[in-house]
């Protein structure tokens, strides 16, 4: 596994072994980028009885290795030329790999080693239930929220005195946490399609000149359209778009908070500013129920309540005129 190693994999591989338990032997490894939340840069190393994802920061191992258990792992594929995706079927999630340059090579050579090699059981003083537990950990820290789930649970069936752990305990705690900002963020998502079409349907009824078609254009389309794909994988506990809807809150308030500030368009900046702050102070971070309230409350008073305010003044303002 050695030969022909240049700088960067050696380094890589010195790197994972001194995380390799004792009698461990390193199979394969490589180095990539998991997509989601981060892109978050990982060395991978196979042995016969995990996968070690150890964690990089510009391009140095930073903190402890994550361990995905062979006997967990229901498939790891791969596919691609320049760039190579390796495919990690975990029990409820997918997890994605991007490997490219160099770490090509060795990635096809970790999808082929991992097939040739049956998995071996672990076999250290660890319990079933405490293997279990660690999984959940290290599932809830890749973003794979649903596996992270499921292992939990196997813990808790296969051990029911871990109900009293701490660990066991502050664990459950973050994955309800993670769980539930999740889905307050698939609402705001969902809530912003709503406010939408309420809004713009309004604009075609009373529009004189307008019919619903042409005010909702392609482009507003578009994002309607990208706010319910990312709200649809919050829900479903999918960590991982945490990134895409940090990044959709960031890019929408660059714009539309330039646009506003050009037309002095203050209110339209105030309830921009709300909107993509409620995504920020929500998804960033570890999850609490704090940041969570904080979150809800800047949505629901900020945006919303700004935004239909300012509708029923005009709908009013609008009656009053008639009259």
């Amino acid at each position: 596994m050695v030969e022909n190693e240049n700088r960067k994999e050696m380094e890589a591989r010195q790197a994972l072994e001194p995380h390799l338990a004792p009698g461990e032997q390193l199979l394969a490894y490589a180095s990539g980028n998991v997509v989601g939340a981060t892109s978050q840069p990982y060395y991978l190393g196979l042995t016969a009885e995990r996968l070690l994802m150890l964690p990089l920061k510009r391009g140095k191992p930073s903190g402890e290795p994550l361990s995905l258990l062979r006997e967990v792992i229901k498939s790891l594929t791969g596919s691609g030329w320049l760039q190579y995706r390796l495919q990690i079927k975990a029990p409820q999630d997918t997890l994605t790999v991007v490997c490219a340059g160099r770490w090509v090579k060795r990635a096809k050579d970790l999808v082929s080693r991992f097939a040739a090699a049956p998995p071996l059981p672990i076999t250290g003083p660890a319990t079933a239930a405490q293997r279990s537990l660690r999984q959940a950990r290290d599932f809830m820290n890749l973003g794979l929220l649903a596996s992270a789930q499921q292992q939990f649970k196997d813990a808790m069936t296969a051990a029911p005195s871990l109900a009293t752990d701490s660990v066991a305990a502050e664990l459950q705690a973050q994955l309800a946490e993670t769980r539930l900002a999740l889905r307050v963020g698939a609402g705001f998502c969902f809530g912003n399609i709503g406010v939408a079409v309420v809004i713009f349907a309004l604009l075609a009824l009373l529009s004189q000149t307008q019919s619903l078609a042409e005010v909702f254009n392609f482009s507003l389309i578009f994002s309607l359209l990208i706010d319910l794909y990312v709200g649809l994988n919050l829900w479903q506990g999918k960590a991982q778009w945490r990134g895409w809807a940090l990044a959709r809150a960031i890019l929408g308030l660059l714009f539309y908070g330039f646009l506003a500030l050009s037309q002095s368009d203050w209110i339209g900046l105030v309830t921009q500013i709300a909107f993509s702050g409620s995504f920020i102070i929500l998804l960033t971070g570890k999850s609490t129920r704090i940041r969570t309230w904080l979150a809800v409350g800047l949505y629901v008073f900020g945006y919303l309540g700004i935004t239909f305010g300012l509708l029923l003044f005009s709908f009013i303002r609008g009656l009053l005129r008639a009259l």
